[in-house]
């Protein structure tokens, strides 16, 4: 398996610069070793050049050192020729022969120890937390891989594997920094201990909007912790006013988020990443206050608690919301709150309901009912479909005491489909696009009843 990385490319970038003919002359052949800062420097004796016919062909160390490594020298015609080391070292990703021509300037050829991996972040960047499992193959893998690691001043790291651990598929989770997830294919532990690696290939990101009911000046900054096997990133978001934040680079390739903000946490979803925004509440004082809520049953999947305070255009996910001690069948549920007038709109998988108004005062919970109903299924079709060139956003929202209100989750600001699924609670609601500063003409909906699978159109801005 061949490195991907800049003296990688190198190693076979004079293809285009050299033939592969015949010519018995000898001359000097040049290369460049460039090994890994992580590792030890290479000895200068024992590395050769192997023609395709077999011949060995001694490298000599000239003495000279460049940026990046030393330069050695062979004589020989010119042909495709693989580097061989003595032993532990050897070509990254095995003895690839290389077509070389006497005379011309050194090859570069990335080089270093068995049964190691070799990660490369990219320039200015430095590898963060990794993994190393076997690859999942025929109901089998997945198994820890053990490994040491050796971070070099550059960035790079190198995970050394006991011979033992080294065979069948290495599948690597890894970090770039803190912040980004680096897209991984298997890699093919070979039997001889040949050592491999591979460049960063950042996984896909975008900007996700977070906004904060009620407004809090001055907050501590919101944290998206985002785990993606035993691998992890976290993400500061930058504050766009009074309200809102973005987290520019939110990963959309993960298991799970989080958003933390002190100790308080709001666990939400990958698909929450993807549609581009997230609404939360905020954080409430730790000194009871609140709501205590009954369910019929058992929650079909996750359990999502909204709330709105009095005078807000929209709802926000709680915070810190657990199961009440001593529940019972009735399975009770505390939703930390403020003191203030508050509605809940309370979700899982396959049933919705919202609250009346209700008042909680400083260190009280104050028991609330929430009609649990099954979920209605609003299918919306763009008119004129979506182009590529242009980048939609769909809002909808919820007329509740003669306004209309956003809950979380009610927005898709990444539109790449004609088609959009929502499910909604029963309620009146308008659907409409967004582009730019441009706003189409909403799309109401009225949905009167649970279960209902109902079906709108929606007109593009001009």
């Amino acid at each position: 398996m061949r490195l991907t990385s800049t003296w990688g490319v190198l190693a076979v970038a004079c293809v285009a610069a050299v033939g592969c003919g015949g010519d018995d002359a000898g001359g000097p052949l040049r290369v460049e070793l460039v090994p890994f800062a992580a590792d030890p420097a290479p000895p200068t004796d024992g590395w050769t050049l192997r023609t395709e016919g077999g011949r060995s062909l001694r490298l000599v160390a000239t003495g000279q050192r460049t940026p990046r490594g030393l330069l050695f020298e062979a004589t020989g015609p010119e042909g495709r020729l693989a580097l061989h080391g003595p032993e532990p070292w050897g070509l990254v990703g095995g003895p690839t022969p290389v077509p070389m021509r006497p005379g011309l300037d050194p090859v570069a050829l990335g080089v270093g120890r068995r049964h190691t991996i070799y990660l490369l972040p990219g320039e200015g960047r430095r590898v963060g937390r990794v993994d190393v499992r076997q690859a999942p193959r025929a109901g089998t893998g997945g198994e820890p891989i053990p490994f040491e690691r050796a971070d070099g001043a550059d960035g790079r790291a190198a995970l050394r594997v006991p011979p033992t651990a080294w065979s069948g598929v290495a599948q690597v989770r890894w970090t770039i920094g803190d912040g980004a997830f680096a897209l991984q294919d298997g890699l093919a532990l070979a039997a001889d201990g040949t050592p491999t690696g591979a460049g960063a290939r950042p996984a896909p990101t975008q900007p996700v909007t977070v906004h904060v009911v009620p407004a809090v000046p001055d907050g501590a900054p919101l944290r998206l912790d985002v785990a993606w096997g035993a691998v992890s990133v976290s993400l500061d978001a930058s504050a766009l006013g009074r309200d809102a934040a973005e987290w520019p680079t939110a990963p959309l390739q993960g298991d799970d988020a989080t958003v933390r903000r002190g100790d308080a946490t709001w666990p939400i979803t990958m698909n929450d990443l993807a549609r581009g925004e997230v609404r939360l509440v905020a954080a409430a004082p730790r000194d009871g206050s609140g709501a205590v809520i009954r369910l019929p049953d058992a929650p079909r999947g996750v359990l999502f608690v909204q709330a709105r305070p009095d005078g807000s255009a929209s709802y926000g996910l709680v915070a810190d919301v657990a199961p009440e001690p001593g529940g019972g069948a009735t399975l009770a549920w505390r939703v930390p709150l403020a003191p203030g007038r508050w509605r809940l709109l309370v979700a899982d998988d396959e049933r919705a309901g919202t609250s009346a108004p209700f008042d909680v005062a400083a260190g009280v919970a104050t028991p609330v009912d929430v009609p649990f109903e099954p979920l209605s299924t609003v299918r919306a079709t763009i008119d004129g479909g979506v182009a590529p060139s242009r980048r939609l956003e769909c809002f909808t929202e919820r007329e509740e005491d003669g306004v209309f209100v956003a809950a979380h989750g009610w927005a898709d600001r990444v539109i790449v489909r004609p088609e959009l699924e929502l499910h909604l609670p029963r309620g009146t609601y308008r659907l409409r696009l967004v582009e730019g500063r441009r706003t189409a003409p909403p799309a109401p909906i009225v949905l009167d009843r649970p279960s209902t699978r109902a079906s709108l159109r929606l007109t593009l801005p001009r």
